[in-house]
């Protein structure tokens, strides 16, 4: 098991979704979640991060707005033994459509 996690550039980000589908964690709160998210992502809020449990065998691919939450949620999950890989950057460099509910 890994005790740190990877990091990905938001465009990095938007090749990788063009060829597999992802576990895409969005750690804002619901209200800038619904502001704009990223169609495949799923909302998770860093306050609930720590009681997620989902396929401890798969790639966590962890995004926020700018990255300092995104940090945060990533040594969570870590430590709770996910393989995680942290966007950069954010929904701030996150250059595709944005969906907004």
């Amino acid at each position: 098991m890994e005790d740190t996690y990877k990091n990905i550039t938001a465009i990095a980000l938007q090749e990788l979704l063009e060829k597999e589908d992802i576990i895409l964690i969005d750690v804002r709160t619901h209200e800038k979640y619904n502001e704009g998210h990223i169609e495949e992502s799923i909302n998770i809020p860093l306050e609930d991060i720590a009681t997620y449990k989902g396929d401890i065998d798969s790639v966590h691919y962890i995004i926020c707005q700018q990255g300092s939450r995104s940090k945060e949620a990533a040594e969570i999950l870590i430590k709770k033994g996910y393989i995680v890989v942290n966007v950069l950057g954010g929904m701030t460099d996150w250059q595709g459509e944005k969906i907004e509910d």
